[in-house]
């Protein structure tokens, strides 16, 4: 029987995860796992968790003005999106009000993920409902595997069954670790209670709580998670490479199939090329931040038209290197 000392934990629960080191490494393409990332990237979200760690209330003045000054960007920007009319040049006070109200709803997002980077590690605590795991499920599964000797069935019945159920574990995103006992099926069942209790006490993972996380549905029917990991990479890409034009890091990321073949065909792009690909890649870039801001107001994946907050491109890559520290340009 394994024990303590052998580092049990470490066995099953291993520290240690694949190096994200480019940007091609960041492959996996889970929606419920795409939505993290977003999270950690969004300004809002990381907001809501710094007001919640400090204990603060958006009914303070000081805590309303920062949320404001989240999105507040240049004038121009707010009038092309027709949120500024006119001359006009500042929120006014019902455009402030609304501002303020609706961020209750990243808030309240924040309060069930809690801090994703750690950077307020401590200072806030997830409801008692809420516990957000390596695992995507949100009950754990338990079921019956197969039965030794059922009812004078062959053993190569019961190894087929556990052959199943391997396959099947397999090939489920995040499926958890789990006991596979042998229970006589005459023994007491006070007996059996006492024992699978203590394998649990002895094999669970002492860092990971019990509750698991409240699961906020996906919205849309139809969800292209290769798609949205490629507007993740885009997000990512604009502030690991602020140097390059949009078109460059395009190519880069092999957004568009057709100008990078194009650009193997005829060795350059024209002009044309490079502002049509320039717009393709700019719309991109805003669906990713739109994605990213309706996450953190709890629909993901969304790209309906949303107010976007400020990125800061160095707070931006600063959590770029929280979420993949051995990320390099």
């Amino acid at each position: 029987m394994a024990s303590y000392d052998e580092d049990i934990f470490e066995k099953i629960f291993p520290k240690q995860r694949h190096v994200i080191s480019c940007i091609d490494d960041i492959s996996s393409a889970y929606a419920p796992e795409l939505r993290l990332a977003f999270l950690r990237l969004s300004p809002s979200y990381n907001l809501a968790i710094k007001l919640l760690a400090q204990r603060k209330k958006l009914d303070t003045p000081k805590v309303a003005e920062e949320v404001i000054q989240l999105y507040e960007l240049p004038a121009h920007q707010l009038k092309k999106s027709k949120f500024f009319k006119g001359n006009q040049e500042r929120f006014n006070a019902e455009q402030r009000a609304k501002l303020v109200e609706g961020f209750q709803a990243a808030m309240d997002v924040a309060k069930k993920y809690g801090d994703l980077n750690d950077e307020f590690n401590g200072k806030l605590k997830r409801s008692s409902d809420t516990y957000l795991t390596t695992f995507h499920s949100n009950f754990p599964f338990l079921g019956l595997v197969g039965v030794w000797g059922e009812r004078g069935q062959p053993h190569s019945r019961f190894v087929s069954d556990l052959e199943n159920f391997s396959e099947w574990a397999q090939d489920k995103d995040g499926f958890e670790p789990a006991l596979v006992l042998l229970v006589p099926l005459r023994a007491p069942k006070a007996y059996v209670k006492k024992r699978v209790l203590a394998y649990l006490d002895e094999f669970r993972d002492p860092r990971t709580n019990p509750k698991y996380p409240e699961i906020i549905p996906l919205k849309g029917k139809r969800i292209h998670s290769e798609a949205i990991l490629k507007k993740l990479k885009l997000l990512i890409c604009r502030y690991m490479y602020p140097d390059l034009a949009l078109w460059e890091i395009a190519l880069k990321l092999n957004l568009s199939q057709e100008y990078t073949d194009r650009l193997k065909d005829q060795g350059e792009l024209y002009e044309d090329d490079i502002i049509r690909l320039n717009i393709i890649t700019s719309r991109m870039l805003l669906q990713a931040k739109t994605i990213a801001e309706h996450a953190a107001l709890g629909s993901f994946p969304v790209t309906k038209k949303i107010r976007i907050p400020k990125y800061d491109a160095e707070k931006t890559i600063e959590r770029v290197k929280k979420i993949w520290p051995d990320l390099k340009p």
